[in-house]
Formats: C-alpha cells, sequence, structure tokens
C-alpha cells in the first residue's frame, strides 16, 4: 500500500513539474509572439515615418537620425524574442546548434550538420 501511495505521490509531482514547464513556455511564446507582432508594427511605423519626413523636407535631411532611432528600437525587440526563444529551448531541454536546427539538449553531435557540441 506505501508503494501505491509512494508512486501516486511521485506522479502528482511529476505532472505538477510538467504543468509548470507547460505553463511557462506558453507565456514566453505569448510574449515572443506579441514581440513578433510589435517589430512588424514598427517596421510601417519606420516607412511611414521616412515618408512623411521626405514629404514635409522634400528631402532626406534627417532621414539618418530616424532610421538609426528604429534600427535600435527594433534590435532590441529582436534581441528580447532571441532571449524568448531560448528560455523555451531551455524549458524544452532543447538547444540550437550554429546551423540553425534545434536538438535535444543531451545531444553531443548535431544530426543535421555534425557540430560537437
Amino acid at each position: 500500500m506505501n508503494e501505491f501511495f509512494g508512486k501516486l505521490k511521485t506522479g502528482i509531482k511529476n505532472t505538477g513539474i510538467n504543468v509548470k514547464k507547460t505553463v511557462d513556455v506558453s507565456s514566453f511564446r505569448l510574449k515572443a509572439g506579441r514581440t513578433r507582432a510589435e517589430i512588424e508594427e514598427e517596421y510601417y511605423n519606420f516607412g511611414k515615418r521616412i515618408f512623411e519626413n521626405y514629404q514635409n523636407t522634400k528631402g532626406f535631411q534627417e532621414v539618418e537620425t530616424v532610421a538609426e532611432e528604429f534600427c535600435r528600437k527594433i534590435e532590441g525587440m529582436q534581441n528580447e524574442v532571441s532571449s524568448l526563444d531560448a528560455k523555451i529551448q531551455e524549458k524544452k531541454k532543447r538547444k540550437k546548434c550554429p546551423c540553425g536546427e534545434t536538438v535535444p539538449s543531451n545531444t553531443k553531435f548535431c544530426p543535421f550538420c555534425g557540430h560537437k557540441f
């Protein structure tokens, strides 16, 4: 009887751990998705602002300043997405190979390109 309750306790504990991992991964995916949408919006705003600047000044005098501002903002957002993607892979016990493929974290060689970890 004690063995049964021990297995039950272990099963419940493992279920709780798996649920937390699933919730964490879902949360990271949601945030990464929102950030990707914000990046797309910034691309639109970037083009719109460049065009408005051109219309107002009949030239591109301030374009470099505007472009640098948007590029830095978008670059920061892309870094945030990369960080969230890395957290997702970590929670799923996976790692990313330099070739771009994701493999189980205990892999010693990438099955796609042969890279040694």
